[in-house]
């Protein structure tokens, strides 16, 4: 048996590198999505509930459940966020001097740490958190 050569072309680092970043995107994405459409589920019991008597642990519960998963999902977009940081750093390290083509990402992240993570979808899951701690003390007082 010969040995084959294989006739797979390797891509560009510049293509690989603006992929994955293209899908740690696509991750945010859907982790937004799916943090809004279950806080809206959450608020929409919320409000049913809201006026019952019979109710009061429920509310705690959903209150609890809002809380969690608030903090479940900014771990998981903190999580993207330094995965797009680094996939950066790598680019910014390991570009070859002559390249002239754009930049992986639009914009690059920052250098300073808290301004990489203090982008605005790292906040969503952050709003919804204070507001269920708000509402909890409000039910609670």
């Amino acid at each position: 048996m010969k040995n084959q050569v294989s006739t797979v072309s390797v891509p560009p680092y510049s293509e690989v590198v603006r992929s994955m970043i293209d899908r740690e995107n696509d991750l945010i994405n859907h982790r937004i999505t799916w943090l809004t459409t279950i806080q809206g589920l959450l608020f929409a019991t919320l409000g049913f509930a809201w006026e019952k008597q019979s109710a009061k642990v429920l509310i705690v519960i959903l209150c609890i459940l809002g809380i969690a998963i608030s903090i479940l999902q900014l771990f998981a977009l903190i999580s993207a966020t330094r995965a797009i940081c680094r996939l950066s750093d790598w680019w910014e390290a390991n570009k070859p001097r002559d390249y002239t083509g754009p930049g992986v990402a639009g914009l690059a992240p920052r250098k300073h740490l808290i301004s990489r993570y203090a982008v605005f979808w790292n906040w969503i899951p952050i709003f919804f958190f204070c507001t269920w701690v708000v509402i909890l003390y409000i039910r609670a007082s």
